[in-house]
């Protein structure tokens, strides 16, 4: 038996903070202002939880009572049950599938196959979210070919505007930049953003599949996988492991097995649980796949709030003038960036990947210069 899969899933996500959202700055020309405006926010939030109309603007989950990620980071309660004042307090983002719409360009004959991609944007009273979700479907590949897939996705595959000819197209950094700014635009006029330092960061997920190999050894093929999905380094065939070894990456989850891996650098996980991905499929999504959205959600949410407060804190350490509003709602988010790191299970979603990259980021030197 050899280690291949027929599911897979790699999510990368972007944010952008803009500054003018949360100090109240955007003016009435800015169709979504409302975002920066606690009961706003509560009246727009409370309408699309009442099913209003909205072409562009939805909740994060699409059925009533929510996503498992939603009812932990609402600590049991289910999203459905939740107000616009709670949702503003949490920092719940609203959801628009249709802003980011790109086709992608069939891959040249020498580039991996098989792959779909789509987008997501989020908007939040802090900026701007982008997650790329890309997925494989399929008959069963070997692990390699899978990271050979994915890597095509981030550094090879091309995407274009829909209104424009097939041809050329753009790289998926280059469309989501040009996603961003065309939602911001539309969202927010000609309101500054900043995109931050800790970015693309990505989730990858191993759904379904089987393996001759569950316990990964140190320097095995398993081992350079997990690796290459989450430095991306384009010479991952080759590349040396003894500065990454699988002890300085292995996160502890939750009723973890001897052979179970949440594998974390700074700026990706890749997710390996063997007793999940080799089971029958009892149902659709498979768990591995609920697990890969929640640990996206997740890692969304603290790149929103972290980048927001590590832009604000950077600000007010170097003296610069940092209008009153904007630093409240910095703290408040910086609240809400603490709790999702280390705060108690039974109050919000709690994942030791947060943890790591809040440390990786170094957001909690910024969260404590502008709440002490």
């Amino acid at each position: 038996m050899a280690t291949q899969f027929g599911n897979f899933k790699v999510s990368f996500i972007w944010v952008e903070t803009i500054p003018a959202i949360a100090a109240q700055q955007l003016g009435d020309k800015a169709p979504w202002g409302f975002l920066g405006m606690p009961g706003q926010f509560a009246k727009k939030f409370g309408e699309l939880k009442a099913g209003g109309s909205s072409p562009e603007l939805e909740l994060p989950w699409q059925k009533p009572q929510g996503h498992h990620f939603w009812k932990y980071y609402f600590a049991g309660r289910h999203a459905g049950d939740i107000a616009g004042n709670d949702a503003w307090k949490s920092r719940v983002p609203l959801r628009n599938k249709t802003a980011a719409k790109f086709a992608m360009e069939p891959p040249k004959p020498e580039d991996p196959q098989g792959a779909k991609v789509t987008f997501e944007v989020f908007y939040t009273p802090q900026g701007l979210g982008l997650v790329a979700n890309a997925y494989y479907k399929g008959e069963d590949r070997l692990a390699q070919d899978i990271v050979q897939l994915a890597h095509g996705v981030r550094y090879r595959y091309r995407f274009r505007r829909d209104a424009e000819r097939a041809g050329g197209g753009m790289s998926l950094e280059s469309a989501a930049d040009h996603a961003l700014a065309t939602a911001r635009k539309q969202a927010f006029g000609d309101a500054e953003a900043f995109s931050g330092r800790n970015q693309p960061f990505t989730i990858a997920t191993f759904v379904h599949g089987q393996t001759d190999m569950p316990d990964v050894a140190e320097g095995s093929a398993v081992h350079r996988v997990l690796e290459a999905l989450t430095g991306w380094n384009q010479d991952w065939p080759k590349m040396p492991l003894d500065h990454a070894s699988l002890a300085s990456a292995r996160l502890a989850i939750h009723r973890q097995s001897k052979d179970d891996i949440v594998y974390a650098r700074a700026n990706g996980r890749a997710i390996w649980l063997p007793r999940e991905f080799s089971k029958p499929h009892p149902a659709d999504p498979p768990r591995l796949s609920c697990y890969h959205r929640n640990l996206t959600l997740a890692s969304l949410q603290a790149m929103s709030l972290g980048e927001c407060v590590d832009l604000v804190a950077g600000r007010h350490q170097r003296g610069e003038r940092v209008p009153p509003l904007l630093l409240q709602r910095a703290r408040e988010a910086a609240y809400v960036l603490d709790r999702l790191g280390t705060g108690d299970p039974k109050a919000t979603y709690r994942t030791m990947s947060v943890d790591a990259q809040i440390k990786a980021a170094n957001w909690q030197a910024s969260v404590a210069s502008i709440t002490n």
